[in-house]
């Protein structure tokens, strides 16, 4: 992959982290017009579209992105975050599902089915998978605030009444201005062939050993595909950081 390539991912990312959608935007757009198969460019001008509420669009970049990798659970769980505000339900329920078979660990995956379901008025369904978001992590203050919502709902209004002053607290305790740094590195598929799961298991082939002690959490693993075969694979990551420095179009690249 060329450095241009990289460059302009590179400064994709940086415009999504300063809120500049449209020039993220421009800069995925650049890689996709001279690889049509970058699922890591597609992915995040969908996610992009997203924040832009440009839904409609942002979703047929994630069908792009699923069609060349259909076992992307950011990629569903994007799909449906783009269904959910268009008012379609029952696709966004389908789409987290689908994301939720791949990655059922995932607080904010579970966190979205109920809000679907409970738009759908399901809302013991919705109550069951908020609870299992708030018990992969308790330290968010939206999920009891949605629990609080679906109670009342549910004509609980003492227990309502308790979840919504948990959020309350919880929202109080959260940092003010928590902002998260991003980065993504590639790696190819070595001439063994190794698989995803073969690589992170070797420490010196591994390009995420010293990024975790850094710092650094894994956000998703994408492959890069071309011609029907697998090149290798993008490692996404991102940490807390402390101060972030503005960029411009015209900054040169890096050394």
């Amino acid at each position: 992959m060329s450095n241009d390539y990289i460059y302009k991912l590179d400064k994709g990312f940086s415009y999504g982290k300063l809120g500049k959608y449209e020039d993220a935007i421009e800069c995925f757009d650049f890689v996709i017009k001279k690889d049509k198969e970058n699922i890591i460019a597609w992915k995040y001008k969908g996610v992009a579209l997203n924040f832009l509420g440009k839904y409609k669009e942002a979703i047929k970049c994630f069908n792009i992105v699923l069609k060349l990798d259909s076992k992307d659970s950011v990629a569903w769980s994007c799909k449906g975050f783009g269904n959910f505000f268009l008012g379609e339900y029952k696709d966004a329920l389908k789409c987290y599902s689908k994301a939720l078979e791949l990655n059922p660990k995932e607080a904010h995956f579970w966190y979205m089915k109920s809000m679907a379901l409970h738009s759908l008025e399901k809302y013991n369904d919705s109550l069951y998978c908020i609870n299992k978001a708030i018990k992969i992590n308790p330290r968010d203050s939206e999920y009891f605030a949605i629990k609080s919502n679906v109670l009342e709902d549910l004509g609980k209004t003492d227990e309502s009444k308790k979840y919504f002053k948990k959020a309350l607290k919880i929202k109080k305790e959260e940092k003010e201005n928590k902002k998260l740094e991003y980065k993504w590195i590639f790696q190819a598929v070595n001439v063994k062939g190794l698989a995803i799961e073969d690589i992170q298991s070797i420490d010196n082939d591994n390009p995420l050993y010293k990024l975790e002690e850094e710092g650094w959490e894994l956000v998703s693993v994408s492959p890069l595909i071309t011609n029907g075969f697998t090149r290798g694979y993008y490692y996404f990551l991102r940490r807390e950081f402390i101060k972030v420095e503005e960029i411009t179009k015209d900054a040169p690249p890096p050394e």
